[in-house]
């Protein structure tokens, strides 16, 4: 394995147990566990291949195949688990971590948090301690708005917030769906993307970014000159749209293209009324 595949695995390799540092805190903030959350631990693990020479994961996916073996869950099969998950956010050897790691836990945190489509006191209590406890990141997207959603239902603004509100939120940020489709793959950028009637090609300023099924970022953007779109290689006040590659990694955020997401949601809070667009959305208007 040459230096740059072996530098890859071990970052990717990162990603996931930082991923599942936040997933164990989530789905144990309010220190039970049902069997929703047994399901969604289980198809993650199993979706995570940089984790299967990892001991603890190991533990996890060996924990919970004994619970689904006979399909019916225990109070002591849960309190077993429960107390696995507690050891290993206590004792784990977790990697050092740069705030865009923790973002990504954060990210873990919320999925786990919302995988079974509930959200009670004790689970809010333990995100808002997490927050507290980083809070160098208020900042950060997109640690910012949810700690703006929170700030919300403080304000008399929010007193018609439900629950459901927030949940449904930090779902969208979340990028987490396990209760609608049983899978543990996340889409972050689902809910920044603006969803459009049409679009202005001629003259307009857009800027590309991510991995493309279309074919490559020189082809996109040939295609877009062709149309008469203004390209430029980074996002400012006079971009119109940013398009984003439907080939996103869920850890979006710790690449060049994360960063053109995150200067362009700050412009739209600020009220420049740059558009993000996905690669399929933009194409169905060329």
């Amino acid at each position: 394995m040459d230096a740059v595949s072996y530098y890859c695995l071990d970052r990717n390799r990162k990603k996931a147990v930082i991923s599942l540092k936040g997933i164990l805190q989530g789905i144990a903030a309010d220190q039970q566990l049902n069997e929703v959350e047994v399901l969604f631990l289980d198809v993650w693990l199993k979706s995570q291949e940089h984790l299967r020479d990892d001991p603890d994961a190991i533990d996890l996916i060996d924990a919970v195949d004994d619970i689904l073996a006979d399909g019916i869950v225990t109070e002591e099969e849960i309190e077993d688990l429960k107390c696995l998950v507690n050891d290993i956010v206590e004792f784990k050897d977790f990697p050092r971590q740069k705030d865009i790691d923790r973002v990504n836990e954060f990210l873990g945190v919320l999925s786990g948090v919302v995988a079974d489509d509930v959200l009670n006191y004790e689970e809010m209590s333990s995100l808002i301690e997490w927050l507290n406890s980083n809070d160098d990141l208020f900042d950060s997207f997109p640690i910012n708005l949810v700690v703006k959603q929170l700030d919300q239902l403080n304000n008399s603004v929010a007193e018609q917030s439900s629950p459901d509100d927030l949940l449904n939120f930090l779902k969208q940020v979340s990028g987490a769906k396990f209760s609608e489709t049983g899978s543990a793959d996340v889409h972050p950028l689902s809910f920044i993307e603006d969803m459009l009637e049409a679009m202005t090609h001629h003259n307009s300023t857009i800027c590309v970014s991510g991995e493309f099924d279309f074919g490559s970022r020189d082809d996109v953007m040939e295609v877009a000159t062709a149309r008469g779109y203004r390209v430029t290689g980074s996002i400012s006040k006079k971009t119109d749209y940013l398009i984003f590659g439907s080939k996103v990694s869920p850890n979006w955020g710790s690449s060049n293209f994360g960063g053109k997401i995150e200067k362009a949601v700050k412009l739209r809070l600020e009220g420049h009324p740059i558009k993000i667009v996905s690669e399929s959305q933009w194409l169905g208007f060329l």
